[in-house]
């Protein structure tokens, strides 16, 4: 099962492996906490393939409202993923988790997707955003000259190109 998500001129493919764990880690219960990680994956043309979702860590720091990855686990994540990979699987963006049905970016990430667009050496001239809320997930690519953002139903449907 894989989840197509066309965003401008590219098609975002998600694998099962990533909408697994996104759905495991929707905040369904009043108690539940944010949480969050890093998207990898590879890039053909405009196919982008989204094959990793990093799993929260230990050292992140999570509220119900808010999520704040550990900088340092992450890049090692990213090194080990991409030297392991024989330099194919690359950081693509960045997930988390919000405690609404339709997710929306607050201030704080889009601050924080932005900064990564312009601090970080990137492979390619984006990132992309993955907000998991209860019933939808938001998905931003964001480039240097355009941004486009689309909320997806979180279903089990083999592909979804809304």
């Amino acid at each position: 099962m894989t989840k197509q998500v066309k965003l401008g001129p590219y098609t975002l493919i998600l694998n099962r492996e990533t909408l697994e764990i996104f759905k495991k880690y929707r905040q369904l219960k009043k108690r539940d906490k944010e949480a969050g990680g890093i998207l990898m994956g590879q890039v053909r043309d405009q196919h982008i393939y989204i094959n990793r979702a990093s799993l929260p860590s230990s050292f992140d720091k999570a509220t119900r409202h808010s999520f704040q990855r550990n900088k340092k686990i992450a890049q090692l994540l990213i090194n080990y993923e991409f030297w392991n990979s024989g330099k194919t699987i690359t950081y693509l963006g960045e997930w988390h988790t919000h405690p609404e049905p339709k997710p929306a970016p607050s201030p704080t990430d889009i601050k924080m997707i932005s900064s990564q667009l312009k601090e970080n050496d990137l492979q390619y001239p984006y990132v992309i955003q993955c907000i998991i809320g209860v019933e939808q997930v938001y998905l931003k690519l964001l480039s240097p000259e355009n941004q486009y953002e689309k909320n997806v139903n979180f279903n089990d449907t083999p592909n979804c190109n809304d």
